[in-house]
């Protein structure tokens, strides 16, 4: 960005545009510097949150968005997993998913994660780690999915018949636009558990892409299995 600017002032020098082209051009270099800035935030937080203040943020993360999915019937079943399980058929009986089913299934999940990405680390031989790191970020990595449960819970207090899915043969405009939100909120999910990984364990380069890759992959049937035996 530095550089860019420079090269705005020389042309400006060099007479080849006006003051007023530089300003507008500075302007818009920094509107898009301060997009950029919130993007990689929101991407990848645990540069400036780590530790135990991450773990704190993470475990509020946890409880709000599970108070919220408790409302509107969500609950997270494995470590990527994002169930709606209200019946749109009301005869139909499901087993009731309480508040602290859905607090432990996220705290499990995070846990498992957490505890897999660490040993990973641990055995590429990595010096100087600590587990709350890795917990911390893990944990408020969840914000991915907290913003996914405020958008449904939103959605659901305007039109609760949008979340529902009696017919799962018939791809509606609303369920494709319920399922864009949950890919979306997947994929932010695992970029920010990986950059979680990346900041928390020092990892870099295929070390770092093929462990993660793997101990996800065992994270999310090991958290499903632990949570299905437990809960």
């Amino acid at each position: 960005m530095n550089k860019e600017k420079e090269r705005l002032l020389d042309l400006l020098h060099q007479n080849k545009i006006t003051e007023t082209d530089y300003k507008l051009l500075l302007e818009a270099l920094d509107k898009n510097s301060r997009i950029q800035k919130v993007f990689n935030f929101l991407i990848n937080p645990f540069q400036k949150i780590a530790g135990i203040y991450a773990l704190i943020m993470g475990i509020s993360i946890i409880l709000i968005m599970s108070y919220l999915a408790n409302n509107i019937s969500i609950h997270f079943p494995g470590l990527l997993s994002y169930i709606y399980t209200r019946p749109a058929n009301g005869m139909i009986k499901v087993t009731p998913i309480t508040y602290l089913i859905i607090v432990s299934q996220n705290l499990i999940s995070c846990l498992t994660l957490s505890i897999a990405l660490f040993i990973s680390a641990k055995i590429l031989r990595q010096n100087g780690l600590r587990f709350i790191d890795f917990i911390g970020t893990i944990m408020l990595s969840r914000f991915s999915y907290f913003t996914v449960t405020v958008i449904f819970y939103i959605i659901y207090q305007i039109n609760s018949t949008i979340l529902d899915s009696s017919d799962q043969s018939i791809y509606t405009i609303d369920k494709i636009f319920v399922m864009l939100i949950v890919f979306s909120g997947l994929i932010w999910q695992i970029i920010l558990f990986f950059n979680a990984y990346k900041e928390s364990s020092g990892l870099t380069g295929n070390k770092l892409w093929r462990s993660f890759i793997v101990t996800l992959l065992i994270s999310q049937l090991l958290s499903a299995f632990v949570i299905n035996f437990v809960l």
